[in-house]
């Protein structure tokens, strides 16, 4: 498979787990609720701010790797937003080792990274 193809089915995949990710806010809320209401609300925020941005970089990786070719400056865009993933990948592992979700983020970010050797 092509590489460019790769990327844009990660980009697919990238934003379905931004989705499920802002989706799973109302399933959270309950076990924040032993914080005070200001640690709470912060907590939200940034439970929904990581899934938008989840969202954001796979809508971005999905728009570079749809182009028939792809120009250096969007190459590295591309490149820019694989390490970002690859680093909310790294850092979701090592602070939910428990969290299947962490895994399968850090899983398509290696997956991208490969992808990406490619082009």
């Amino acid at each position: 498979m092509k590489a460019q193809k790769r990327l844009k089915i990660a980009g697919i995949i990238v934003i379905i787990l931004g989705i499920i990710h802002c989706s799973a806010t109302p399933l959270v809320l309950p076990s924040l609720k032993v914080l005070s209401s200001g640690d709470f609300l912060a907590c939200v925020y940034m439970f929904v701010c990581t899934g938008v941005s989840v969202i954001f970089t796979g809508w971005l990786q999905y728009y570079i790797s749809r182009q028939t070719e792809i120009n250096p400056k969007d190459l590295k865009i591309l490149r820019i937003s694989v390490f970002f993933m690859l680093i909310i990948g790294i850092g979701a592992v090592a602070t939910m080792w428990n969290n299947p979700f962490a895994y399968i983020i850090l899983l398509v970010a290696l997956y991208e990274l490969y992808s990406l050797k490619s082009l």
